[in-house]
């Protein structure tokens, strides 16, 4: 690519009295040499070369909310109700919020820039489109992105878009985004360790927050989301450490097949998640919610789904330091000197509940009840390495149904009741068969073994199960110094945000 000389940029730098926060003006022709400078930086990190030019747009923060909202109203109801029910089994949104909502406000609260791969072009978000403070960490991790779609088609072998819900469980969506954003933030970092040594970079200074600080966002969705970039640098160092960059971009041809492979690399290629059977045992009154187009009829919250529920009730004690079920020195990556670590900000290893994980599926049900209202419930099959593993997931699980209220029931076996007064109320079937869970929900006791046949609830042994298109490893595609704690946490929230921005896809 010919290209104009990058030399020093004639940037205005101002400094927010009140944030002590570094910022960085530029007109529209630094912009231009800015990103002609950043393509060569990145290029030279990577060790591979742009093909195509790519442009650079600049939007408003609200011209941003009006796109992701076009966005989210496509939704049609039978996803809606999917993804309903895939976040109150992770008991992380009750039953009376709307998940997609959410997931539109989350959207709308992280990014700073994303690369839009239908117009070929990173876009920039800012809050003044006249006077842009730009960075150029997130400048160079979303020309990372347009660099993977020029030589890597991740746009349609990965299905990655912005604003389009891509074809995958959310497990499948961690585990290629553990190549795709832990490519594009492993390039950051090294960018950035460039920047502190020999470059001069624009880059704004990070700000130090508060204690009472939380940005209203939902915080279990986050962590989940979070996890590839946090585990993603770890992966592909992993990698290019011992088969160079090359070793990783071969990658790209055989990606991870789960969030369990990029949590824990060594599992990588080799340790593929189990094919979870599983046989529809529900009355007609319930209707199994299928996905639409090339979505499966099931969803799989992986390792990292799995981690992140049972840490979310720190969060949804307003940041208890003694809440069930992790504590949160086991959850978040401190370094010696007590700050959180900016190159893999949360350990989703040190978790031993889920740390045997070996696939899972969850099936959504819905029923319409006489009075035209629909009433959901689901069916939740894993898988684990061990029986003492699938023992510690069973542990853990009981901790989070105890921590929301729920005791076991007086009449059936396995069967505990969470009341109608606290969130996420139902009744909640569980059992173990040897490395294998069964979690079944349902709106009461009384309607569990239409959910999951009466024998099962009434405490026999159901009969093996016949496969019927489970999750797994079969070829079904599916599928955004010193703080204190609560300070520390708040700091995750600025690093995290300063690497992609974590727009949910």
């Amino acid at each position: 690519m010919d290209r104009v000389s990058a030399g020093q940029l004639d940037a205005n730098v101002a400094v927010d009295a009140e944030s002590d926060e570094t910022t960085v003006q530029l007109n529209q022709s630094e912009i231009d040499e800015l990103t002609e400078r950043t393509i060569e930086r990145v290029e030279k990190i990577r060790e591979l070369e742009f093909k195509e030019d790519v442009d650079v747009e600049v939007i408003s923060v609200e011209e941003f909310a009006d796109r992701n909202r076009d966005a989210f109203a496509d939704t049609s109801e039978s996803e809606a109700t999917r993804e309903n029910v895939k976040w109150e089994a992770m008991m992380m949104v009750n039953e009376s919020t709307d998940a997609t909502e959410l997931q539109q406000a989350n959207a709308v609260e992280g990014p700073r820039g994303y690369y839009d791969p239908e117009h070929e072009r990173v876009v920039l978000v800012v809050d003044d489109e006249a006077s842009p403070e730009l960075n150029e960490l997130v400048l160079a991790h979303e020309l990372v992105h347009a660099l993977q779609d020029q030589h890597f088609d991740i746009s349609d072998r990965f299905h990655f878009s912005p604003f389009e819900r891509p074809p995958m469980t959310q497990d499948e969506l961690n585990a290629k985004n553990g190549i795709v954003e832990g490519d594009a933030v492993r390039v950051e970092q090294l960018y950035l360790d460039r920047c502190s040594e020999e470059w001069e970079c624009q880059i704004p200074d990070r700000m130090q927050a508060d204690d009472d600080e939380l940005p209203d966002r939902q915080w279990g969705m986050y962590l989940v989301s979070l996890q590839p970039y946090s585990d993603g640098p770890n992966f592909v160092n992993h990698v290019e450490s011992d088969h160079g960059w090359e070793g990783v971009n071969e990658i790209y041809e055989n990606p991870p097949a789960s969030s369990h492979q990029v949590i824990e690399p060594e599992a990588y290629p080799d340790d593929e998640p189990a094919t979870i059977e599983f046989t529809d045992r529900s009355s007609s009154d319930w209707e199994l919610v299928e996905g639409e187009g090339d979505q499966p009829d099931y969803e799989s919250v992986g390792q990292a789904g799995a981690a992140s529920m049972l840490f979310y009730p720190y969060y949804d004690s307003d940041r208890d330091d003694e809440a069930p079920v992790i504590p949160v020195l086991s959850f978040l990556n401190l370094t010696d000197s007590g700050e959180l670590s900016e190159y893999r900000p949360v350990k989703y290893a040190n978790n031993p509940y889920v740390s045997g994980w070996n696939g899972d599926a969850l099936y959504p049900y819905v029923m319409e009840t006489e009075a035209g209202a629909k009433e959901t419930a689901y069916v939740w099959k894993s898988n684990w390495e061990t029986e003492r593993d699938a023992e510690r997931w069973l542990d853990g699980y009981t901790e989070l149904l105890n921590y929301h209220g729920g005791e076991e029931s007086d009449e059936n076996p396995n069967v505990f009741v969470i009341p109608d007064d606290n969130d996420f109320a139902g009744a909640y079937y569980i059992d173990r068969s040897g490395d294998t869970v069964i979690i079944a929900n349902s709106p009461t006791e009384e309607e569990l073994p239409a959910v999951y046949d009466a024998s099962a609830v009434n405490g026999e042994r159901p009969s093996e199960d016949e496969p019927v298109d489970g999750g797994g490893s079969d070829d079904s595609s599916d599928g955004l110094s010193g703080f204190g704690i609560a300070v520390t946490v708040v700091a995750l929230i600025t690093v995290a945000s300063s690497w992609r921005r974590l727009a949910e896809r």
